[in-house]
């Protein structure tokens, strides 16, 4: 019986779930890293940092952002990306860890080693929002994701100001999120944003 009791009582004492009090929060835009306070978290079970890579005609830029990963709001250890393969793209990673202010690194975007597995869209992009004049074929890196078309005046992580028309492939969480999820490009006119499916020819090949 006290062996039952000295059982009941640890039990009482250990924590129903794994939660963090704090997490470090900053955001900052064309950086590879930001810092920031350590602020009180409400609700969740792991600190983030979402690293974000943002590549137009040979620029490129990396936007960072810290938090509290409240409700699972972000997933972890997962990468995003919307691609043409050529000059323009964004890609998105999240890391978490699950101790007080642990996600005290910067900017981390994982190779990108893996063959391309998935269906094939027409790709593009103009630094305008009419249509596309060349247009090639590309194969999306997952069997999920999806052919994306976006058109609409945005901000860069610079604070450049432009009009563009993307063609490509995108990850199927992207077309569920839509351009707004992006942290480090805002969007300053909506023009066109939607996901098709791909083409998946018989014998493999385009």
């Amino acid at each position: 019986m006290r062996t039952l009791i000295v059982l009941l009582g640890a039990l009482c004492i250990l924590p129903l779930a794994d939660f963090v009090e704090n997490c470090i929060e900053c955001f900052e835009k064309n950086s590879d890293d930001c810092d920031g306070p350590a602020v009180v978290c409400n609700n969740a079970t792991d600190c983030y940092i979402l690293s974000e890579m943002y590549h137009v005609e040979g620029d490129v830029y990396h936007t960072v952002k810290k938090g509290c990963n409240e409700n699972g709001l972000y997933p972890c250890e997962q990468t995003i990306y919307a691609d043409n393969y050529v000059n323009a793209g964004l890609e998105a990673h999240i890391d978490c860890c699950d101790q007080d202010s642990c996600n005290i690194f910067g900017y981390n975007m994982p190779p990108d080693t893996k063959p391309p597995i998935g269906g094939y869209c027409p790709a593009c992009f103009e630094d305008n929002m009419e249509p596309c004049t060349t247009i090639w074929t590309i194969r999306c890196k997952e069997i999920d994701d999806k052919c994306y078309e976006y058109i609409g005046r945005i901000r860069d992580p610079a604070g450049r100001e432009r009009d563009v028309h993307f063609k490509g492939g995108l990850s199927q969480v992207g077309c569920k999120l839509g351009f707004q999820s992006m942290v480090g490009v805002d969007e300053l006119e909506h023009v066109l944003f939607e996901c098709t499916e791909p083409t998946f020819p018989k014998h493999g090949y385009y």
